[in-house]
């Protein structure tokens, strides 16, 4: 019969979202994890296998929980094009309020990860759906006359995904909220 566990599930997933967003899935050992996690390693295989299917349970996580964040701010409101311009302002808004500019897992995994990485279909499928959310919004836009109707909404909603993920980038090198802030300008003026 196995033994319950001796720990809270979603704080160590929680610890360890941390960890891999300080360091990034290469440069965190087992042991970086174990003490994150303040788990027995023998705990630690117990529930997660291995590092590789902690991150990918991790990613999952993240990846849900952004989405959902993103799809409920394009959903607010009347105007979806402002609910556009707001999940580019809260995007700087995120990254400039702490200290660690530690960035947004998924784009951090997106640049780390190889096209042949387990990781690599979790990430592609992450962001797609971040895709899915910003075209969903602009044929709203669309329709209510917000955005113009000869523009491709698939190919807009591809650059913003791009675009809010390079924002997330940039913020990490940069405390700068208004280069911030003119990058998102320019970007959502291609909605014009």
């Amino acid at each position: 019969m196995a033994r319950p566990r001796e720990f809270d599930t979603i704080q160590v997933l929680e610890q360890a979202t941390h960890l891999f967003l300080v360091k990034g899935y290469a440069a965190t050992s087992l042991r970086h994890l174990i003490a994150a996690m303040d788990i027995s390693k023998s705990s630690f295989y117990e529930a997660f296998d291995s590092k590789q299917d902690l991150y990918l349970l991790v990613l999952d996580r993240y990846i849900d929980k952004i989405v959902d964040q993103l799809v409920s701010t394009l959903g607010q409101g009347a105007s979806p094009r402002t609910a556009i311009a707001v999940s580019f302002n809260d995007i700087i808004d995120g990254a400039m309020a702490g200290d660690d500019c530690l960035g947004c897992l998924l784009t951090n995994a997106a640049a780390e990860v190889c096209a042949d990485d387990a990781a690599a279909g979790r990430i592609a499928h992450g962001l797609a759906r971040q895709e899915e959310a910003y075209y969903e919004a602009i044929v709203r836009a669309q329709r209510s006359g917000e955005v113009p109707p000869g523009h491709d909404a698939r190919a807009l909603a591809r650059f913003l995904t791009t675009s809010a993920n390079g924002l997330q980038l940039m913020a990490k090198a940069t405390s700068d909220r208004m280069a911030l802030y003119d990058v998102a300008r320019v970007v959502l003026s291609c909605l014009d």
